[in-house]
């Protein structure tokens, strides 16, 4: 979380935004957020903040950017821009910033396991069944049902809980 002035300038910042952007807490306060971004999502996000001076009612903004890490990296990150009014007019800009690489990587990673998993199940003749622990349910696939005698139709077949 980034309080920011009216010139995009940070006025305060918590410990999860520091680790993200890379610098010590005490180090942010006073700095522009824009010297923190890749030079042209810095340019997207001043007209964000100019935007909302104009207007000050406007809804919260929300922004895909860049933050520039160690090293030249630029890790993806969305940043949700809100007001804070006092007496209607704009005091100071909140800003949240959410990492989305970990989500993408993950996303790609599950794909990639994913079409391992088809590629390995259909050419090989094997079932897949899928163990639905909330719903206490077995579900099984059709060459599954196949393989084991039982009727597709019937899957997923309801567990019954047993007493240990």
């Amino acid at each position: 979380l980034l309080l920011l002035d009216t010139d995009g300038i940070i006025q305060k910042a918590n410990g999860a935004a520091a680790r993200l952007i890379g610098q010590a807490v005490a180090t942010l306060k006073g700095r522009p957020v824009s010297a923190f971004l890749d030079p042209a999502d810095a340019a997207a996000l001043v007209h964000s903040l100019d935007a909302s001076m104009a207007d000050a009612s406007a809804a919260a903004t929300s922004l895909d950017l860049r933050l520039l890490g160690a090293y030249g990296r630029k890790l993806p990150v969305r940043m949700q821009l809100g007001q804070l009014l006092v007496a209607g007019r704009l005091w100071l800009t909140v800003a949240t910033i959410t990492d989305t690489s970990r989500a993408l990587e993950t996303r790609t990673r599950l794909q990639g396991l994913s079409d391992r998993l088809t590629l390995a199940t259909s050419g090989q003749g094997v079932g897949v069944w899928d163990l639905d622990l909330r719903k206490w349910v077995l579900q099984l696939d059709p060459l599954c049902c196949h393989l084991y005698g039982i009727d597709a139709e019937r899957s997923p077949l309801p567990l019954r809980a047993r007493a240990v």
